[in-house]
């Protein structure tokens, strides 16, 4: 559970204590212009939160909020896992942290459920946090090289409808931005040019990110996906 000087944990939100709160508050504005009550917002919404700190004082410089569900598409069953309050410090990405915590988030799954299928649902309103998903997975929906399939294109409806409620917009397949929330810039920067197809193609299907937009994003946590996972964890951990 560690990588360098960076750990995590994962701990029930029920859990969490004035202070404790405040740590991810701290993180949360970091990379958020919002108010304290969007971060509460998510924190009510799920049922774990992963902490992503540093070793030698303790504090957070990363968060993940977390919920698993269960959902039903054109008759099949499924489980998903909403993931929200996505922020992490610089410091703390590319170092397989992200990838860690989601696989042992997986294991945990597995064994109350063996052979349950599970989705990963994120809502992405940066063109950073969608680049995270398009490197850890094999397979994730939407992306440029192919149509996303029917049942994946119906599932992303209904679970966007559960989760996001009448701020969804199935015409444009986006959340609508509801103002209360924007991204900040020295958290979305990154180093890939403007003229790179995964950016060009989220620039295009996002094109409100920067007032708070959000693409849904579906991706299943089956065999493929979790050796896709393990190779970037042990990539980052090489390097």
């Amino acid at each position: 559970m560690q990588a360098l000087s960076l750990t995590y944990d994962i701990v029930p939100v029920a859990s969490l204590r004035h202070g404790d709160r405040d740590d991810l508050w701290d993180v949360y504005r970091r990379h958020f212009d919002a108010a304290r009550s969007e971060l509460d917002a998510s924190l009510a919404r799920g049922s774990h939160v992963i902490r992503y700190r540093r070793r030698g004082d303790q504090r957070a410089r990363g968060l993940t909020v977390i919920s698993l569900r269960e959902a039903e598409h054109a008759g099949r069953r499924f489980h998903w896992l909403w993931a929200g309050a996505l922020a992490i410090d610089r410091e703390c990405r590319g170092r397989g942290l992200i990838e860690r915590s989601g696989i042992e988030t997986f294991a945990r799954f597995r064994v109350r459920h063996p052979s349950a299928p599970l989705f990963w649902l994120y809502e992405s309103i940066s063109f950073q946090s969608f680049r995270m998903m398009a490197r850890s997975f094999d397979v994730y929906w939407p992306r440029p090289d192919h149509d996303t399939p029917a049942w994946e294109h119906g599932a992303i409806d209904t679970l966007a409808r559960i989760s996001t409620g009448d701020r969804w917009d199935p015409e444009r397949r986006i959340v609508r931005a509801t103002g209360r929330k924007h991204i900040r810039h020295e958290s979305s920067q990154t180093s890939v040019g403007e003229d790179d197809p995964l950016r060009a193609f989220y620039r295009r299907i996002n094109p409100g990110a920067e007032n708070g937009a959000a693409v849904v994003m579906l991706a299943p946590l089956d065999a493929t996906n979790l050796r896709a996972v393990l190779r970037h964890a042990l990539s980052a951990r090489r390097t």
